[in-house]
């Protein structure tokens, strides 16, 4: 039997495996904008437990479990085929329909580029001055397919290239793990996807980030092979 020891610290976490601890919790639906951050968080399940980090001692026969996750990074329509559009981007879509379909719906996040309508005071708008994936545009929303996809799953609004909050809930969700995996797909490999994978990495050095080639693609092919090699000698596992 589990011996769990509690101390304060904010708790977002799901323990659906065999053999884990199961922590008190309620089922809602969950969708709350933060006005501050801009974050949107979706969740079918959130624990009523706060403020704790759980010290988990397991029996010596308990089966080791590896733990995927499926980070799928800003399938969006401006990225596809509005503002920022590649034909590489469009190429890939049924390839991500179809990896988002290999993994169970909890164990799915999302994420939504998303600016405002001042975008090129910026200083992200300075540098790439195309408006793009402002909020409750059509470019903004994710591409039809990708979203029945993705019905059920975390989405995460971003105002930036990486995100950090994704990064913090990845963190909790994954507290108690034997093995974890966090597979990336998505666009653009040269921006959002190497910033988030790198991130990952960071809050996350003991856990396997991969990323799957044939699922993203990049502004150019040129620099999404770039970024594959940068994230490569960041010990991040290529597929």
């Amino acid at each position: 039997f589990p011996v769990i020891t509690f101390c304060y610290q904010f708790l977002y976490a799901s323990y659906d495996k065999p053999k884990n601890i199961f922590l008190s919790s309620h089922f809602i639906n969950f969708e709350k904008t933060n006005q501050k951050t801009g974050f949107l968080l979706k969740r079918k399940k959130i624990h009523d437990i706060v403020k704790v980090i759980v010290f988990v001692k397991h029996s010596k026969e308990r089966t080791k479990y590896m733990k995927k996750l499926l980070v799928v990074i800003d399938m969006q329509n401006d990225f596809i085929d509005g503002a920022l559009g590649t034909k590489e981007a469009e190429a890939i879509v049924p390839k991500v329909i179809e990896k988002i379909k290999t993994y169970p719906k909890d164990c799915i996040y999302a994420t939504r580029d998303t600016h405002t309508e001042n975008y090129l005071e910026t200083q992200e708008g300075k540098f790439l001055p195309v408006i793009h994936c402002v909020e409750g545009t059509k470019g903004w929303e994710i591409q039809d397919k990708v979203a029945e996809a993705l019905e059920g799953t975390v989405i995460v609004n971003k105002p930036n290239f990486g995100s950090p909050a994704l990064a913090d809930m990845l963190y909790f969700e994954t507290i108690g793990e034997d093995e974890v995996e966090i597979e990336l797909v998505g666009l653009c490999t040269d921006i959002c996807v190497v910033s988030n994978a790198i991130l990952l990495k960071t809050r996350l050095p003991e856990v396997k980030v991969t990323v799957d080639a044939s699922c993203c693609a990049g502004v150019t092919p040129e620099s999404h092979d770039a970024a594959l090699t940068t994230m490569k000698m960041c010990q991040c596992v290529i597929k």
